[in-house]
């Protein structure tokens, strides 16, 4: 395990198909899979325990995505079973003070009350990587700090004995809720835009939702916590908000709703900084996974015009990242075309290459000297529609003017002139 004692834990796609040991997918079946490594070095009941924890909180941020198979996850998930992997490195403690502490309650005539004050610190760092079909290249990377602490209320006068059972206690109550706020401030931030209300009693809450995460969003909810010591009994207020619909990456809106109050009960209560809950369900249906599931299925004559209807609805909604994706495996359907120009891939797909624009540019560029004429033909005739001022690709299509094949000479010298460039051949280089 190494000098920093790291433990891994593995959490494998609840929609993955079972990949018998040693096999490669030639495609993802799921959409994300989880790898978490913690540092922690408590008891080992605790620390199966806090893993355990992390593991369901970081699949609830997940929801859609990711969760438990039926079956025993394997050793470590295997690679290429999902189309995403998010590793989560947690660096930190859970220290629980060697000391009881005394508050006494919000209540006047409660009694003192004495509680166990268990306190974590550390960071996350998140990183989000994409299956090439070789290997995983980075798509996200995050971190996020963390110093929580977490209150076991205990009766006053208890013996050695009975305060080390509720030290155990407190230290198994020390939930690492800290991962959720780390991933789902990053991947679906919510701002309070307003509060307003009466005090003590019935409060409005006005949020602001943003998908900045590659998958459409279907449902949410959102629970927004804040204290109020202004009243006569000081509270709290809790209100919930409910999303349903569909809310594309880059996509925002709105979320009003209404909650009541909750009487404190103890000053740490009262004194708790605003907090802001997120429960997402994404819907992997139409995901980037979705979409390149679409695009293979072009490779079929009978399902061609469906599939292609989805990618093109599909393509403005994602990252470039995942239109680069696309790209990719569009231009491997190129290949169905023929030398002379005929084509078994109708003019489909050499829309979507236009719809998809410069991030297919550079993709492009480099099938102009792909060993199939047609991938090579197809890449020309795309390139038409899409104005090139890269020196580097107009170079490539100079390039083309000399290629074998007549009808790819034909459309790289198209190309040219549509990007406003001369349609010359370079000069062989001297010998």
């Amino acid at each position: 395990m190494g000098s920093f004692g790291w433990r891994a834990a593995w959490v494998l796609a609840a929609l993955a198909v079972p990949v018998a040991a040693g096999a490669q997918p030639t495609t993802p079946d799921a959409e994300v899979d989880v790898v978490i490594k913690t540092n922690l070095q408590i008891a080992p009941e605790h620390t199966e325990m806090y893993t355990s924890t992390l593991e369901r909180y970081v699949g609830i941020c997940l929801a859609g995505l990711t969760g438990r198979s039926a079956k025993p996850a394997p050793a470590e998930p295997q690679d290429g079973a999902a189309y995403y992997r998010l590793t989560v490195v947690h660096t930190g403690s859970v220290v629980v003070a060697t000391a009881s502490k005394i508050s006494r309650a919000v209540d006047p005539d409660d009694s003192s009350i004495h509680y166990l004050l268990a306190q974590q610190k550390g960071k996350y760092e998140f990183e989000l990587t994409r299956w090439t079909g070789t290997a995983y290249e980075s798509a996200d990377k995050w971190t996020s700090d963390f110093a929580t602490s977490h209150h076991t209320v205990v009766a006053p006068g208890l013996s050695r004995a009975e305060m080390a059972k509720w030290r155990k206690i407190a230290l198994m109550r020390a939930y690492p809720e800290a991962v959720k706020e780390g991933i789902l401030n990053h991947l679906l931030p919510v701002r309070v835009l307003r509060t307003y209300g009466r005090a003590g009693g019935t409060q409005n809450v006005i949020v602001s939702l943003t998908n900045e995460s590659l998958w459409p969003l279907k449902a949410a909810k959102v629970g927004v916590a804040w204290s109020d010591q202004k009243t006569r009994e000081p509270c709290r207020y809790y209100v919930e908000l409910n999303y349903a619909g569909l809310l594309m990456p880059g996509e925002k809106t709105r979320l009003e709703g209404a909650g009541g109050a909750r009487r404190a009960v103890y000053h740490y209560e009262v004194a708790m900084p605003m907090e802001i809950m997120v429960m997402p369900t994404f819907d992997p249906m139409r995901g980037p996974l979705w979409v390149r599931r679409h695009v293979e299925a072009m490779k079929n004559p009978a399902a061609r015009e469906a599939a292609a209807r989805v990618v093109e609805r599909s393509l403005g909604r994602f990252v470039p990242l995942e239109m680069k994706a696309a790209a990719e495996a569009l231009i491997g359907l190129l290949a169905h075309e023929a030398p002379r120009g005929e084509t078994d891939v109708p003019q489909d797909v050499r829309s979507l290459l236009e719809q998809i624009g410069q991030p297919a540019v550079p993709l492009l560029a480099d099938a102009l000297a792909h060993d199939n004429p047609g991938i090579r033909l197809g890449a020309a005739c795309v390139l038409q529609k899409i104005k090139v001022t890269d020196r580097a690709v107009l170079g490539r299509l100079r390039a083309a003017l000399k290629d074998a094949c007549e009808p790819v000479r034909a459309a790289a010298a198209k190309a040219l002139e549509a990007s406003g460039v001369k349609a010359e051949a370079e000069p062989d280089a001297e010998p």
